[in-house]
């Protein structure tokens, strides 16, 4: 896949056959974690405020489904 004589294009700052820097890994990572987690308790909170549960149940309640969301349980 790699050919030297080959023009490298300007927007692409990594070819699928090379291998970034572990910082840039571990910058889109941390990212990814960050949506996923937000997603995973936003969507419930915002369900069960709706729905018109109280403060103590929703964070009872929000745990679990995020967990079960993710996978986890």
């Amino acid at each position: 896949m790699s050919n030297g004589n080959r023009k490298r294009e300007r927007n692409v700052r990594y070819q699928p056959d090379e291998r970034p820097p572990g910082g840039v890994v571990l910058g889109c990572g941390v990212q990814l974690v960050v949506l996923g987690i937000t997603g995973l308790v936003a969507f419930p909170t915002i369900v069960i405020r709706a729905a018109g549960e109280s403060e103590a149940t929703r964070s009872v309640r929000i745990a679990p489904t995020a967990c079960a969301a993710a996978g986890w349980w």
